[in-house]
């Protein structure tokens, strides 16, 4: 299913669905106000007497007066915090006709988790940030973040990833870039980092220890002292298939991993590679080792070749 929260100004009625702390709610509709025109409220165990005063100001409903307005133009806001609790509103919203969305998504950062309790996969936040993805995700390890407050029309395609152990999250910097994460890749702790029209691809089958930064730019300007012109200009980052990309690596705009590689720990780079199978590590980065393959497999299994591991994935990639 899919969500465009761009849609919003044509809702009659924007109706919280609060069901979480006081605290939690008067916090969200602080961060959410300036973007949700907010006409109304229902309430399921929070404490009416702590809300703020602009909240307590708000039209009350139950479920027998939310029903009455079935015909009309309704999106519902939900802020209940435990996922099956989401997942059990859902089916009555979605009955009644109403359209309806999460409120933190309203804020800065987007939890996937979130996305997934909705029952949406592909998800235009109100700023036109394109948000597709597959699989599911637990709270707190796949986010979305604004990192400029109207960061607008950047696109995220997520492919079904293996597991995140820790986070991944990507920062959008600027407007019109575009991250593509592919299938079956692993991720431990993670942050991809973009800016306008900026561009960040990582293949298919790809593991990624922690903590890796893909940085696609500088954070701050840096000019020729004498022709005062820019010269760290973006530039875009592209990971192959079937990489693994070490502890403690920071893979800068401009750099490119072809398929089958391995980046060593520590490793800094924004060297354009373009030889399959290697080795690349140091500080700057380069070519150590030619000509090889990695697995997967567990290393405490001590495997004296490729073919005994389960994931031979790799012989994939050799001339593709």
């Amino acid at each position: 299913m899919e969500f465009n929260a761009q849609n919003i100004s044509a809702y009659k009625h924007i109706i919280i669905y609060g069901g979480c702390s006081a605290e939690y709610l008067n916090s969200m509709y602080l961060k959410t106000k300036g973007v949700l025109k907010y006409t109304g409220i229902f309430l399921n165990k929070t404490d009416y007497s702590k809300l703020n005063n602009d909240l307590q100001s708000l039209t009350q409903y139950n479920k027998d007066t939310l029903s009455k307005l079935r015909d009309e133009s309704v999106l519902i806001i939900i802020a209940l915090q435990n996922s099956e609790n989401i997942k059990r509103i859902v089916p009555y919203v979605k009955e009644n006709g109403f359209a309806y969305d999460y409120i933190s998504n309203y804020s800065s950062v987007i939890d996937i988790s979130f996305l997934n309790d909705l029952g949406y996969n592909h998800y235009i936040d109100y700023c036109g940030n394109d948000i597709t993805f597959k699989g599911e995700y637990k709270r707190n390890k796949l986010f979305i973040r604004r990192g400029r407050e109207n960061a607008s029309n950047n696109k995220i395609n997520i492919g079904d990833i293996l597991f995140i152990s820790n986070s991944l999250k990507v920062n959008l910097y600027g407007n019109n870039a575009t991250v593509k994460i592919g299938n079956s890749c692993s991720f431990c702790e993670v942050l991809i980092q973009t800016t306008t029209d900026g561009i960040v691809e990582i293949g298919n089958s790809c593991m990624f220890s922690i903590p890796i930064g893909l940085f696609q730019v500088d954070g701050h300007h840096i000019f020729d002292l004498n022709t005062k012109e820019r010269i760290n200009k973006n530039k875009n980052i592209y990971i192959g298939n079937h990489v693994w990309v070490g502890r403690h690596v920071s893979i800068l705009g401009g750099c490119t991993i072809p398929d089958n590689c391995i980046v060593g720990s520590n490793t800094v780079t924004s060297h354009k590679f373009t030889e399959k199978n290697c080795v690349i590590a140091g500080n700057p980065g380069k070519v150590i080792r030619k000509d090889v393959i990695w697995a997967r497999d567990d290393q405490s299994l001590n495997y004296a070749t490729l073919y005994e591991c389960n994931d031979k994935v790799g012989l994939k990639y050799i001339n593709d």
